[in-house]
C-alpha cells in the first residue's frame, strides 16, 4: 500500500496487513518527520510498465484491437470491438505488435513441396479406382424377395462419385 504521512504528506510504499483498505488510518514511521505518525493507506498507483497492452482480432470485422489485461479480467474474458461493436471471446490474445507479425507471416506464400518442375499433375483416373475390385468379379450375396424367391446381388458397396 502507499502510505501518506498526515503531517508532512510524504508518501512511501509499505507492505501492510491483508485487511488494510483504502483510506485506512495506520501508524507508521515517517522518514521525513523522523518519528511515528498517523498515516493514511492508499491503493498503490499503477506504473506505466504494469499496464501491458495486448491485441486481438475482431471476429466480425477482422480489425486489430488493443485491450488491457486488466480489462479482459474484469469483463471475464469478453472483448468489445471499437470498430463494429462486436462483443465476444477473442480466439487469440497476444502481446501488442505480435498479431501484425503473425498476419504478415500467414500472408506470405510458403514454399511449395511439389516434385519436379513445379507443375501439378492430376492423379490418373485408373489409379484412383484401383482400390475397388471390378464388379464382375465381386462376390454375390443372396437376397430374399417378397415372393419367396432369391436373387443374388453384389456384396461390394458401390463407390460414391
Amino acid at each position: 500500500m502507499d502510505v501518506s504521512c498526515s503531517q508532512c504528506w510524504s508518501s512511501k510504499r509499505e507492505l501492510r496487513g491483508v485487511w488494510t483498505e483504502h483510506n485506512d488510518e495506520v501508524k507508521t514511521f515517517c522518514d521525513t518527520c523522523n518519528s511515528y505518525q498517523r498515516a493514511y493507506a492508499r491503493e498503490p498507483k499503477k506504473k506505466a510498465a504494469e499496464k501491458t497492452l495486448s491485441e486481438y482480432e475482431c471476429e466480425n470485422c477482422h480489425r486489430h484491437n488493443l485491450v488491457e489485461a486488466e480489462e479482459l479480467l474484469k469483463n471475464q474474458g469478453l472483448a468489445i470491438c471499437a470498430g463494429c461493436g462486436w462483443v465476444g471471446y477473442p480466439a487469440e490474445v497476444v502481446p501488442q505488435g505480435q498479431l501484425a507479425a503473425k498476419s504478415k507471416e500467414s500472408k506470405e506464400p510458403k514454399a511449395s513441396k511439389n516434385r519436379g518442375n513445379g507443375v501439378k499433375t492430376r492423379p490418373n483416373e485408373k489409379s484412383r479406382n484401383k482400390s475397388l475390385p471390378p464388379l464382375e468379379n465381386a462376390p454375390k450375396m443372396p437376397v430374399a424377395r417378397g415372393d419367396g424367391s432369391e436373387d443374388f446381388v453384389s456384396a461390394v458397396p458401390m463407390a460414391q462419385p
